[in-house]
């Protein structure tokens, strides 16, 4: 009876160990999944930031906005950020274009391409606060 019993117990761990080597690797792309997404959203939504600061601070204050820009922290999103300042027509237009493409694991290729404009009133060039409805 008890050789019975530790056959089973090794069955069953057998079992488990099998059962482990079919899931791990179903689990890994998920989290790898996962936290590529993640990436990509924390990325997205840096590169909105960094439009918002770049036109924002050189529309609002004299200084360069590259001063503010080192906020962001990823530094081709830094390097794809661009300012335009419109003074006849009181904007700052910033943007941003970032594209690559790198091999990952067996041949798949990542890619990101991330662009997008945002215009800001220049209120330095206003002689005061606006009056009347908004523009």
């Amino acid at each position: 009876m008890r050789q019975h019993l530790v056959s089973r117990s090794l069955w069953q761990r057998g079992q488990a160990q099998v059962e482990f080597a079919l899931a791990f690797p179903l689990f890994f792309l998920m989290v790898a999944g996962v936290f590529l997404a993640g990436m990509a959203l924390l990325r997205g939504a840096l590169s909105g930031w960094g439009v918002f600061l770049a036109g924002a601070a050189g529309g609002a204050y004299p200084a360069p906005a590259s001063a503010a820009l080192t906020s962001v922290p990823f530094p081709d999103l830094r390097a794809g950020l661009s300012l335009e300042l419109r003074p006849g027509e009181r904007q700052a237009v910033s943007r941003i274009r970032v594209a690559w493409e790198r091999p990952w694991l067996l041949g798949i290729q990542l890619g990101e391409r991330w662009q997008g404009a945002g215009a800001f009133r220049l209120w330095r060039f206003y002689p005061g606060p606006p009056t009347g409805p908004w523009e």
